[in-house]
């Protein structure tokens, strides 16, 4: 589980407007790691950790930070429990997503929880001082707007979502998924070293009887030999006779019964 923030409020964001501390680099590589590894069911394109990075530190609105909160958001709305407190509070927000909207929808799904959450899942997750960042982060936004946010502020949304999706049931199956292939070509790939030794120890094998002249493989490679070319000699005399015969040419008895 992440723990995005392992330090003091007063120390992470001694410096507004940027990156303070080894924590923060952590939290951008798993959040990029993430999201790179479950790009298929997010429905997002790769980025590295740089783009995201860049992305975060931008004062308005970019292409990919758009993608990636509607991407998590949507997945998020679509995976609440049927008949549920967050179900009957938050379903609606899936009508009103788009790409203007998401920030909005962002601050009202964070918003829910530390209101009604009770901080219960909160708890399990994040350190007391999340919790404080992620509630000062929902009042920037309410008073002005994301953009107004600093990129640790952003980086700790980000980390909350991220962590939420690890609960959902389309990443979950990914995660089956993926485990069940990995065993499947850990089996084929032992298969196939098995096979590979085996077939290594038959060539040691027979290289040392060849060096010993004991390969039967080689003999019977020479015996065939001496059989075909034989038999080869033979087709050769019997063609000889056949031309001679048709040709009207006297062959053997015949020769010696005109010589007399």
């Amino acid at each position: 589980k992440l723990t995005p923030a392992r330090d003091t409020k007063a120390r992470r964001w001694s410096k507004r407007g940027g990156f303070v501390d080894d924590d923060d680099v952590a939290d951008l590589l798993v959040c990029t790691s993430f999201m790179n590894a479950y790009s298929s069911p997010l429905g997002i394109s790769s980025f590295n950790v740089d783009m995201l990075r860049g992305a975060l530190e931008h004062k308005h609105e970019t292409a990919l930070l758009t993608e990636i909160h509607m991407a998590l958001l949507r997945l998020l709305i679509a995976s609440l429990p049927e008949d549920s407190i967050e179900e009957r509070r938050l379903s609606y927000l899936a009508d009103v997503l788009n790409p203007v909207t998401w920030p909005e929808v962002l601050r009202r799904y964070v918003n829910f929880w530390l209101r009604y959450g009770e901080y219960e899942r909160l708890q399990n997750k994040f350190e007391e001082f999340t919790q404080e960042a992620l509630a000062d982060a929902v009042t920037t936004m309410t008073d002005k707007t994301y953009f107004h946010l600093t990129e640790p502020e952003k980086l700790t949304l980000l980390s909350f979502l991220v962590d939420e999706l690890l609960d959902t049931p389309t990443i979950v199956e990914h995660i089956q998924a993926s485990k069940e292939k990995l065993r499947e070509l850990r089996a084929d790939k032992k298969e196939d070293d098995v096979e590979a030794r085996r077939e290594e120890a038959d060539m040691r094998k027979r290289q040392r009887r060849r060096e010993k002249g004991l390969d039967s493989s080689s003999s019977e490679d020479e015996s065939s030999s001496s059989e075909e070319e034989s038999s080869s000699e033979e087709d050769t005399e019997n063609k000889v006779g056949d031309d001679a015969a048709e040709a009207g040419a006297p062959v053997d008895g015949d020769a010696a019964a005109a010589a007399a």
